[in-house]
């Protein structure tokens, strides 16, 4: 196991948008984030849209006026503890850093495309020793969220070493379930949305794709922004299936 170091960079992101939009700005933005003469990345904000408008400098001065890095800071501290207290902490240290990505009024990126990025390919940043949590600047600000943002981030990674990469929608929502349940997380449907989320996703559990696993963990709304097929999913139907299969039962789908 790792060791967990967090840096605070939620100020260094707001620092950016004091700059005009337009190529300075940008340019500033490549050069926090690249290593020119090594072409290794230095700092991984590649979810931070650089042109975003007021909306976000805006998100990110709540953010830093809650303290948003301190309290992450808090909970990586929490979960090297607990990881200590087991016999699992290692000489690796990771850094884990928040980045807050722009879904609500910018095209630099799709919220549900880099979710999938986020969930299922964090192993190539694991590699490089980092881990992020990902904040959205249509979220509202919310201490508890950037806890369970957190500890969701250190649990992907705690979990995907224990597991392995995840290739079919079973194995992705296996990954998932447990992630939210160690999280901590609250996602809930009845049962009568439970039974019909099942059927939908039952017969689907071995695809691979990305399309099949956004419309399937995100349900319709999430779809639509990529233009793929309506199956009939509310919102996080298909995570909120595999915490209720996590904590109920032995297995998912």
């Amino acid at each position: 196991m790792a060791a967990f170091h967090y840096l605070p960079l939620l100020q260094l992101q707001r620092d950016l948008y004091c700059l005009p939009r337009g190529p300075e700005r940008f340019r500033r933005y490549l050069l926090q984030m690249i290593d020119w003469e090594t072409e290794e990345v230095r700092l991984p904000l590649f979810n931070l849209n650089p042109m975003a408008r007021e909306h976000v400098p805006a998100r990110l001065d709540e953010l830093l006026a809650m303290d948003a890095d301190g309290i992450a800071a808090q909970e990586v501290d929490a979960f090297q503890t607990q990881c200590e207290a087991t016999g699992t902490e290692g000489s690796e240290t990771h850094r884990v850093i928040l980045v807050i990505g722009d879904d609500a009024a910018g095209g630099w990126t799709n919220r549900y495309a880099e979710e999938f990025r986020a969930r299922f390919e964090a192993k190539k940043l694991h590699d490089l020793k980092w881990i992020i949590g990902l904040l959205w600047a249509s979220d509202p600000v919310d201490p508890d969220r950037f806890r369970e943002t957190i500890r969701a981030a250190l649990w992907r990674f705690s979990i995907l070493r224990e597991l392995g990469q995840p290739n079919t929608l079973r194995e992705r929502m296996r990954q998932e379930g447990m992630v939210l349940d160690r999280a901590g997380c609250q996602l809930s449907l009845d049962q009568e949305e439970l039974d019909y989320t099942r059927s939908i996703i039952e017969p689907l559990a071995n695809a691979t794709d990305l399309r099949t696993t956004i419309e399937c963990l995100f349900g319709d709304e999430a779809g639509e922004t990529l233009g793929f097929s309506r199956r009939g999913l509310v919102p996080n139907a298909g995570l909120a299936l595999a915490l209720h299969e996590v904590r109920n039962t032995a297995t998912v789908i």
